[in-house]
């Protein structure tokens, strides 16, 4: 009996299918229904009964809207970072070909080597790094750059740092791919034409690279909103993010479900913008119907 197409090729993509619904939709569903619980005090089981009182103290507190802020204002300059730090990188690495060909399996393993000990590790080795007489700070003020120490640690500017070494290989990864799919003919064409280095990268380097510009930002930026060790060491209790208080209000405070409502209102109010976004536009082509003709 011969298995039609269709079902061959959701055999292959089943198991995928299955641990994704196991790992994320289904703590996800516990997620939300854990949102409109109530905790109870000195209880470490919430009150099973529906409620938007956890979603009205968001509301009504502008301090977890500032934690939202912080984030995403912390997420924003560390993706600009690591992009303007990423793309030299990964222009220079997709550049290793013919005999430099070999290099170029170096330096990727180099780029990638740092994911291997996990981000503990690296936040770790950023902490020795940061204190206030640590390598950075010392050879500072050795170089007479500096006359005090610089507070790096419990600062945006020390969890920003860490987010940039951290995140770099899903910035240089999508960069290498698309600037190593450019045509160097291309290049070579207008530079034929006379045209500088300068004006050679900004209308054929650029504009080709932009998918990988735009795949390496999307992941990057997700993953600094999402990030949770790096802020939480870093920051040394000093700097909130969506993160540690989502973990200190589930954790320390055992307080879930505001937890639950915390971690979910970003997506509920993104989903809630999306779904305005398409209603209005399909409001306005009833309004306004495609013209079928020119207008005599």
């Amino acid at each position: 009996m011969r298995v039609p197409g269709n079902i061959k090729r959701f055999l292959l993509v089943a198991p995928a299918l299955i641990l994704v619904a196991i790992v994320f939709l289904v703590p996800l569903g516990h997620l939300v229904v854990f949102s409109f619980w109530k905790a109870v005090p000195g209880s470490n089981l919430p009150e099973r009964t529906f409620s938007l009182d956890n979603f009205e103290r968001i509301l009504s507190d502008i301090y977890y809207f500032e934690v939202y802020w912080r984030t995403i204002r912390i997420s924003t300059i560390a993706t600009i970072v690591t992009l303007l730090m990423g793309y030299p990188l990964a222009l220079y690495v997709s550049r290793q070909v013919g005999a430099r060909k070999s290099l170029k399996g170096i330096l990727m393993v180099l780029v990638l080597l740092p994911t291997i000990g996990g981000g503990l590790i690296q936040t770790l080795g950023w902490i020795v790094l940061m204190l206030p007489f640590g390598i950075i700070n010392g050879t500072l003020i050795e170089l007479h750059l500096i006359e005090r120490p610089l507070k790096l640690l419990g600062k945006d500017i020390g969890i920003i740092i860490g987010l940039t070494q951290a995140f770099m290989p899903l910035m240089v990864l999508p960069l290498v791919t698309a600037l190593s799919k450019i045509d160097a003919g291309l290049e070579q064409a207008a530079r034929s034409l006379g045209a500088g280095p300068a004006r050679v990268f900004r209308e054929v380097t650029l504009p080709l690279s932009l998918p990988g510009i735009l795949g390496g930002t999307l992941l990057v930026f997700m993953a600094h909103l999402t990030s949770f060790v790096t802020p939480l060491l870093l920051g040394q209790g000093k700097v909130q993010v969506y993160s540690t208080l989502a973990y200190q209000q589930a954790i320390e405070v055992l307080d879930y479900p505001f937890a639950s409502a915390f971690a979910l209102f970003p997506f509920a109010v993104a989903i809630g913008a999306w779904l305005a976004w398409r209603v209005a536009k399909y409001l306005f082509r009833l309004a306004v119907p495609a013209s079928t003709g020119p207008v005599m």
